[in-house]
């Protein structure tokens, strides 16, 4: 199934599945992203490791993991710059990962008051991934749940088709737009 963003296993998922059932509580406090970054904190300080087989381009690992995000784009979730030296339309997803061992550098990083530099995070990058489980973990595809029924035991993750130009007009105050090459 395509998707524009990201797929992600673990702990983010499954506080983006949370938020999304919490929607009138987003509404209610006016911090949206606020309360969702606090929500993923507290998945993730509580989080059980969830142990993958791992293949990028052909290279194979396993590792016991409290989230795997498969990015096209630099953020995830609630806004988390998770690959902020990942190259839009480079042709590689990047892969972030965080092990049990670095829960406690990432809780830090996501309660601190201003952004404390690069995230704590493990990163690789490829262009073919295939990621498999023996218990199912929360999936997201972009903003979406599939259900876990159709990934019971893995996922592939490939770019299909040549990339697209997306272009951002310019902005009101008359400063330039952006444009980019994305998958």
């Amino acid at each position: 199934r395509p998707f524009v963003e990201a797929v992600g296993l673990g702990s983010l998922a499954k506080s983006m599945m949370r938020m999304e059932a919490a929607e009138s509580a987003k509404t209610k406090s006016g911090d949206e992203l606020g309360l969702a970054r606090e929500k993923f904190r507290k998945v993730l300080g509580e989080a059980k490791p969830i142990r993958f087989d791992i293949s990028v381009d052909g290279r194979t690992f396993d590792a016991e993991l409290l989230l795997i995000e498969v990015l096209n784009v630099t953020y995830a979730g609630p806004r988390l710059a998770l690959a902020p030296q990942g190259g839009l339309g480079d042709g590689l997803f990047d892969i972030i990962t965080i092990g049990p061992d670095q829960r406690a550098n990432v809780l830090d990083w996501l309660g601190a008051p201003e952004p404390m530099g690069p995230p704590p995070v493990t990163r690789q990058q490829g262009a073919k991934i295939r990621l498999t489980w023996e218990d199912p973990p929360p999936l997201r595809l972009d903003d979406d749940w599939p259900s876990g029924a159709k990934h019971h035991d893995g996922i592939s993750v490939q770019f299909e088709g040549d990339p697209i130009t997306i272009f951002v007009p310019e902005r009101p105050e008359n400063k330039p737009g952006r444009s980019g090459t994305t998958r």
